[in-house]
């Protein structure tokens, strides 16, 4: 058992204990709640009978009584409601704050994880440039390995503050005019090495002349993410299809690979924060869980929306997101 879900079984205990505690808490109030009601009850028909004693009418003295039921069951159905309400509140909080620690405990995790191994490889690059070791097709290879890990840590540290970002409300688009197919092809040109790096096989079908309004920097963002999520679940020499189209009202970008694929009903379950592959294997890969839920909310930023679709585990896999058309060009 690893720390991280040693603590989320501690944090999940302590909350099972606490949620007892305060549905016995419960309980015991609206008993006393009940037995109050029950005591009201009781002595107004013993106020009736008194005030027949004295000299009451009947009528009166049951009036009376009436009234006071309805005072009784009014206030203590207040009580109960009330209680209901603030209890349903708390377990409400209680189960927020559990599940923003859990969230918080993966992150950390995966932050250490995937900062510390690109990180130990930047520093064996390093030092063995330093030390002047190998031949230059060595020392090649190892510049390389040097750029090509600086820029998996500068996409890590851009998701982790564009992730902050959007959390705190504080992500501010800047909207233009885009040809999609050509910001695509400008995303594609800067992302060339890491493809070629992974051995990738990438098909354009790219249609031209769809303009959409949309922030060129969470733009590439967002093509970047479904582009790394594609190489991270293929096997060696991924196989990639990039496709822009017109989709009616709007324009679709999609990324389709040919990896592990997914069960069909986690298609828009892959879009939450922190959301990792169902299969063990998968959560061995680098990644943080962050990159699918940066699409959706930049996306949505944008007036658009996504889709993912596969046919199942080693099938196979279709990210999506649209954007809408400029109206000149709808």
């Amino acid at each position: 058992m690893t720390a991280t879900t040693a603590a989320d079984a501690a944090r999940a205990a302590r909350f099972r204990r606490a949620r007892v505690v305060l549905f016995a808490v419960v309980a015991l109030c609206l008993a006393q709640i009940g037995w109050w009601i029950y005591f009201q009850l009781r002595e107004s028909r013993r106020d009736v009978a008194a005030a027949v004693q004295l000299g009451d009418t009947v009528d009166h003295a049951e009036s009376v009584r009436q009234s006071r039921v309805r005072m009784a069951v009014a206030e203590g159905g207040f009580l109960a409601a009330a209680l209901i309400g603030g209890v349903v509140s708390i377990y409400w909080l209680m189960g927020r704050e559990l599940k923003r620690e859990h969230e918080q405990n993966q992150l950390l995790a995966a932050v250490s994880h995937d900062f510390k191994t690109p990180l130990t490889s930047l520093t064996l690059a390093a030092q063995s440039i330093e030390m002047n070791r190998g031949s230059d097709a060595d020392r090649a290879r190892l510049a390389q390995s040097l750029v090509a890990n600086a820029r998996r840590l500068e996409d890590l540290v851009d998701n982790v503050l564009a992730a902050g970002r959007l959390h705190a409300g504080k992500l501010r688009a800047t909207f233009v005019p885009l040809d999609l197919a050509a910001e695509v092809e400008r995303g594609l040109a800067q992302r060339a090495p890491l493809l070629e790096a992974r051995r990738a096989t990438l098909v354009r079908r790219l249609a031209t002349g769809l303009c959409v309004r949309a922030d060129p920097s969470l733009l590439q963002s967002a093509l970047g993410n479904l582009l790394d999520n594609a190489l991270k679940y293929s096997r060696e020499a991924p196989h990639l299809t990039v496709t822009v189209e017109r989709d009616g009202a709007t324009a679709k970008l999609s990324v389709t690979d040919r990896g592990v694929g997914f069960e069909p009903n986690r298609a828009l379950l892959l879009f939450d924060r922190f959301q990792r592959g169902s299969a063990p294997a998968d959560r061995s890969r680098p990644g943080l869980g962050l990159g699918l839920w940066l699409v959706r909310e930049i996306v949505a930023l944008h007036g658009g929306g996504v889709a993912a679709h596969s046919g199942g585990p080693d099938q196979g896999a279709t990210f999506a997101f649209t954007l809408p058309l400029q109206e000149a060009q709808s």
